[in-house]
């Protein structure tokens, strides 16, 4: 169990390292991509700006101040668009790892011994356990491990890994697929990895 927890642990560090290497990465793009944005911006409008100034100061100050806020508009929802387009990318890169990681010896392993865990807490027996179709190789393993409190079931919808509990009797279930959890950690680096745009 020890050297099952040893592996865990060292993938979760893995890609705890690429995450935050990922959003270094994303943090420096952006910075680099915001300020050339800048940069031109300004040198746009200044040079508009001075061609205009002797005639029609007010005129050009009021056009001056729509362009530019339109034009940060515009820039801003760039990066967001930009920052979205990255932020898939490394997320898509992930689901990639996960992926090939159900394909190994380990994710037996793993699932095995999580389902377990779930099943030990989940308040309600019997237990259906449902998972992606190429995972039923383990439901002679998972009924073994816990006899009586299981079925095994092929998800449709599950095209990942992971797994879900359901307790059809009374309705409740405990999603751990690997698809909702990815989007649950996607949903928490969009609130805590620095790429915030400001309005």
């Amino acid at each position: 169990m020890s050297f099952n927890q040893d592996k865990l642990s060292a993938f979760a560090r893995a890609v705890d390292e690429e995450a935050e290497h990922k959003i270094e990465q994303l943090e420096k793009e952006a910075d680099e991509y915001r300020a050339a944005q800048l940069k031109q911006a300004k040198e746009e409008e200044y040079n508009r700006m001075f061609g205009y100034m002797q005639e029609q100061v007010q005129m050009i100050k009021s056009k001056h101040k729509q362009s530019v806020t339109k034009y940060e508009l515009d820039q801003k929802r760039g990066l967001v668009q930009f920052r979205n387009q990255l932020t898939d990318r490394v997320f898509d890169e992930v689901r990639e790892r996960l992926a090939a990681f159900s394909q190994t010896e380990a994710y037996a392993e793993y699932l095995a011994s999580q389902i377990s865990a779930a099943v030990t807490q989940f308040p309600y027996k019997p237990v259906c356990v449902l998972v992606k179709e190429e995972d039923l190789r383990f439901s002679e393993t998972l009924q073994r491990i816990l006899p009586g409190q299981v079925t095994v079931e092929a998800d449709p919808e599950n095209r990942l890994g992971g797994f879900i509990l359901l307790s059809r009797e009374h309705g409740v279930m405990a999603d751990e697929t690997f698809a909702e959890v990815l989007k649950a950690q996607k949903e928490k680096f969009y609130s805590t990895c620095g790429l915030t745009i400001e309005y």
